[in-house]
């Protein structure tokens, strides 16, 4: 299996330190090396087991509507909308095949398999308009909810993720996202197990394909445009314990994926506990955010500074 090498500029390397020797070899056999920020994490204390570019801007793709979700379930604790609160869903997206009569009224609780599992981009706004009254709304409560997270480089434009300029995050900042939606909103988590969803006759998989193969597996969110390659949050819970991987920059689906599962075996194979490094207290970098569409969805090669998900390195510890 092919080792891969740190990125060079000097914020980089500090993200890149961030990582704790447990043996982890990346990168999925086969497949290229790839651009991509990484990092795996405890999804209840933010410990993090490893980093890599953890903190360089990069286009979320569909991982935006994670947080969609989270502005959802904050307006149903709070008592503005329920589950069985009904979403005007429109008439579907005809590009896709998707052609539902005039006035089709969906829940809340339907539409939100619609958005975590089968990531519709018309199921995402109507609900939006549902919980916030239009479209520009949520996106602003989307924003406001980043903002007091502590999501310091995230800024959203849509609700979907489809690529537009000035909509950005990072691997930390959906750690951030990730460890906020295990600890506020643990009564929704079954909707992130949806494996898929049936509308209008057609099955929309979930592309989340850590469920259901590798043991644990739990959530959350898989995406992806040609300007953000392969991207995957993925959690997976063992002996009580949660952890969370993010894998940015995949050349495709199944090297996010292996890529992901290498991290949470060797997350769980770490003590708890043995790193003080967390995702409150990572180095911050003013990188990126990087467009992948020249190296996923052209014939470029990417340069050697964007090769690889990090090789393992010890955590600094702070001094006594």
């Amino acid at each position: 299996m092919r080792r891969f090498v740190n990125a060079v500029s000097t914020s980089r390397r500090l993200c890149a330190a961030a990582a704790v020797a447990v043996g982890l070899a990346l990168g999925a056999g086969g497949h290229p090396a790839s651009a991509g920020p990484a990092l795996v994490f405890d999804a209840d204390t933010g410990e993090i087991l490893h980093a890599h570019m953890a903190t360089t801007k990069w286009y979320p793709a569909s991982l935006t509507k994670l947080m969609a979700a989270y502005v959802t379930f904050a307006a149903i604790e709070a008592g503005r909308i329920g589950l069985d609160t009904p979403v005007a869903i429109g008439e579907g997206d005809p590009a896709l095949g998707l052609t539902l009569p005039p006035g089709t009224m969906l829940t809340v609780e339907e539409t939100l398999p619609l958005v975590l599992a089968a990531s519709l981009k018309f199921a995402t706004e109507a609900l939006g308009r549902t919980v916030s009254g239009s479209v520009d709304a949520f996106v602003a409560d989307m924003n406001a909810s980043a903002r007091r997270l502590g999501m310091t480089d995230t800024n959203y434009v849509n609700s979907h993720g489809f690529h537009a300029a000035g909509h950005m995050t990072t691997a930390r900042d959906m750690a951030v996202l990730t460890r906020a939606l295990n600890r506020e909103f643990p009564q929704y988590q079954r909707f992130f197990e949806v494996r898929s969803v049936t509308i209008a006759g057609q099955q929309r998989r979930n592309h989340n394909d850590l469920l259901g193969r590798f043991p644990g597996a739990d959530g959350m969110k898989s995406g992806y445009v040609c300007e953000s390659g392969y991207n995957l949050v993925g959690t997976a819970t063992r002996e009580g314990r949660r952890l969370g991987a993010i894998v940015l920059g995949a050349f495709s689906a199944a090297e996010r994926e292996a890529v992901a599962e290498q991290m949470l075996k060797a997350g769980f194979a770490a003590s708890s506990g043995a790193v003080s490094v967390t995702i409150d207290t990572l180095p911050l970098s003013q990188d990126g955010p990087v467009d992948m569409r020249p190296f996923v969805c052209g014939k470029s090669q990417p340069p050697a500074a964007l090769v690889g998900f990090g090789t393992m390195a010890p955590l600094p510890r702070p001094k006594p």
